[in-house]
């Protein structure tokens, strides 16, 4: 365990070396974002790679392709909002677990939180989550509008219930979506 500034303690993950062959453009690109984010590029390349194998190895598999935002924007606000939350609550249903079994090999809480957090990250949506005595908080931000807003908040908070975890809050705003629950 490694002992952080803040108190908190994080496991040591084991690692271990390999050497790559890369193309000039492709390293000189990759020490360049590096750079751009304070890290190292050993850190990116490994950044990288995990986000691979976390997401892009399988994501196609698990139904998620990649779609223009202005092009969802016009979809949604072709549909109601309760449409939104129609097709938010089928989606639950019926694909959730394949997904989540396909991308972490096990459908529980933990797995289905990890998919959440790493499609967050991929997406590139804003998140902010928060953990005090057993109380969970989520804070999700985008720029995909209120209707986005309202398909998230159906998702998460069906899967949440899966679970049988206690939906205490989910507040919704255009461009943001805040979920608390409890552990149960």
């Amino acid at each position: 365990m490694i002992q952080l500034s803040n108190g908190q303690k994080r496991r040591r993950i084991p690692t271990d070396g390999i050497t790559l062959r890369v193309e000039k453009d492709i390293l000189d690109a990759l020490r360049h974002e590096a750079d751009e984010k304070q890290i190292s590029t050993n850190t990116l390349a490994s950044q990288i790679f995990k986000q691979h194998l976390n997401w892009h190895a399988n994501a196609a598999r698990a139904g998620f392709i990649t779609i223009r935002k202005s092009t969802l924007i016009k979809l949604l606000n072709k549909a109601s909002e309760e449409e939104i939350k129609e097709i938010g609550e089928r989606v639950t249903e019926t694909e959730s677990q394949d997904f989540v079994l396909i991308l972490r090999h096990q459908y529980d809480l933990e797995s289905a939180i990890n998919v959440i957090e790493t499609w967050l990250k991929i997406s590139g949506h804003s998140h902010k989550y928060k953990r005090t005595l057993g109380k969970h908080s989520y804070v999700i931000q985008h720029d995909l509008g209120k209707k986005w807003s309202i398909y998230l908040s159906e998702v998460y908070r069906l899967i949440l219930l899966e679970f049988g975890q206690v939906v205490n809050r989910v507040n919704l705003t255009a461009s943001t979506v805040h979920i608390e629950f409890e552990e149960s």
